[in-house]
């Protein structure tokens, strides 16, 4: 994958927001000097960075990437639905 996607939990705003939430209280803010100016170089405001996000939230790799079988020696126990394979990382 070249492009940022999410499960698909994380593909609504209100979900995405309250898992950057949880997540972000965690950061130290020691590193903000380190990633802010990137955000602020992705564009004017947030504009570019939201499209970005929004764009990512409508891929769905799940419709279009084969799932190992059961029974493979890499997928043994692989969950059959794709949806349910891809949101185990969220």
């Amino acid at each position: 994958m070249l492009a940022p996607t999410f499960p698909p939990r994380l593909r609504r705003a209100l979900p995405l927001a309250a898992a950057f939430a949880r997540t972000a209280v965690h950061e130290n803010p020691a590193v903000l000097p380190a990633f802010v100016p990137h955000y602020a170089a992705a564009g004017a405001g947030a504009g570019r960075l939201v499209r970005c996000v929004r764009s990512a939230q409508a891929d769905r790799p799940e419709n279009v990437l084969p799932l190992p079988k059961s029974g493979d020696a890499a997928g043994e126990g692989a969950p059959r639905r794709a949806e349910v394979h891809f949101s185990r990382w969220a």
